[in-house]
């Protein structure tokens, strides 16, 4: 025991040393290193689906506690709040709520995946949004309600903001490489 608390005292000795010695340098650090490690397409489409399928459900979750609340703090029984949530159709502001809240989910998912994907960007997040879109198309034909016109533009908006997000990396990237080699001239 003595000696475990002799090499503490010797472990915080050196680091309040290390701090003594002057407090007004900067801490030496290389920024200069640039991640040029190569992308995983595969890994960055497997991560960007499941980020996308767990964060839609669970705000589908949410957004049914909230609607279940709001229905019942106007005096609604669970079966007719059951009854109106299985006809919930294309123009109740709840549905759209919940589609953009998703279709934002899918734009940050193609994001997360070019940013996994480097170089590679464009086609991992390509095969990342055809997934998505045919998921979210079958998911949406189990919908009752929800007729296939509205399964397709649900799926056009997921390419577009899948795509969105795709670009938003890449011109994110491209930004920081020109800075860096203005900096180097």
């Amino acid at each position: 025991m003595a000696a475990f608390l002799i090499l503490v005292l010797f472990v915080i000795r050196k680091e309040i040393r290390k701090l003594k010695s002057n407090p007004y340098k900067t801490p030496d650090a290389n920024v200069e290193i640039v991640d040029d490690r190569p992308g995983k397409p595969v890994k960055a489409v497997i991560l960007a689906s499941l980020f996308d399928i767990v964060m839609t459900n669970i705000s589908g979750f949410l957004g049914a506690i909230v609607f279940g609340v709001l229905m019942a703090s106007q005096g609604m029984g669970a079966d007719e709040i059951m009854q109106i949530s299985q006809q919930l159709d294309y123009e109740n502001p709840l549905y759209l709520m919940m589609t953009a809240v998703g279709m934002l989910i899918t734009g940050i998912g193609g994001y997360m995946c070019a940013q996994i994907a480097k170089e590679k960007a464009w086609y991992a997040t390509s095969a990342y949004i055809m997934l998505m879109a045919a998921f979210g198309y079958l998911m949406s034909l189990t919908v009752p309600s929800v007729g296939i016109i509205e399964s397709i533009v649900g799926s056009i908006g997921t390419i577009m903001l899948g795509l969105l997000g795709a670009w938003i990396s890449v011109n994110r990237r491209q930004r920081t490489t020109r800075r860096l080699a203005a900096i180097e001239i």
